[in-house]
């Protein structure tokens, strides 16, 4: 038809309508230019390498440090500090304090080291290490609502300043495994999946 032939032509690639215009010999400013650009393209790929690269290494340090931490302070819940650590449970828990801390301390060991250890699904392991410090942030609520000493934390300034560094653990848990892209990719495959099945199901049947 008429429209696709149309289509078809401007589709088509720009080309020299005489042999003076497609032999006229490039101006050296302009071929040094073309080269450079090229060069500068070449080099882009290569720029973009380097820095994700040096962004991997940034969170697996920040990953493997966060899980040595978990694993040393899981190790305290369960032998040096597990009486300093039961001022951090809340009163209206309603459950023993010792009892707590100790399985608190079993799940810092598992989640530290399957954060340094575990290859596979470590999205999932960060958005879980972040779940659980949100998870027992009532808990250095409690410890400044109740006055609490412990750690050092022996005034109120001291305490409030503590209850500052939890969003930061939980940004960084999911930082340094990259839960959160791995959280919007799913959602926009979810959303994809759902949009292509609404057009399935909303499009009308053709008669035979």
């Amino acid at each position: 038809s008429r429209t696709r032939s149309t289509a078809r032509c401007s589709a088509t690639p720009y080309a020299p309508t005489n042999l003076t215009e497609s032999n006229k010999p490039l101006d050296i400013g302009a071929s040094a230019g073309l080269t450079a650009g090229a060069g500068t393209l070449r080099t882009l790929p290569t720029m973009r390498r380097m820095t994700a690269n040096r962004s991997a290494r940034v969170r697996s340090a920040a990953r493997i440090l966060l899980g040595g931490a978990l694993v040393v302070a899981g190790i305290g819940h369960l032998t040096f500090a597990r009486v300093t650590f039961q001022a951090h449970v809340p009163t209206w828990l309603g459950l023993d304090k010792n009892l707590v801390v100790i399985l608190s301390g079993f799940v810092e060991i598992a989640l530290g080291t399957a954060l340094i250890v575990v290859r596979r699904r470590r999205a999932l392991l960060g958005l879980a290490a972040g779940l659980f410090f949100i998870a027992v942030f009532p808990g250095n609520i409690s410890q400044y609502v109740d006055h609490h000493d412990a750690f050092g934390l022996n005034s109120d300034g001291a305490r409030r300043t503590r209850l500052l560094f939890q969003p930061v653990l939980v940004a960084l848990a999911w930082w340094s495994t990259d839960a959160i892209t791995a959280l919007r990719r799913g959602a926009t495959t979810s959303l994809a999946e759902v949009r292509a099945q609404w057009c399935i199901t909303a499009s009308p049947t053709r008669s035979s």
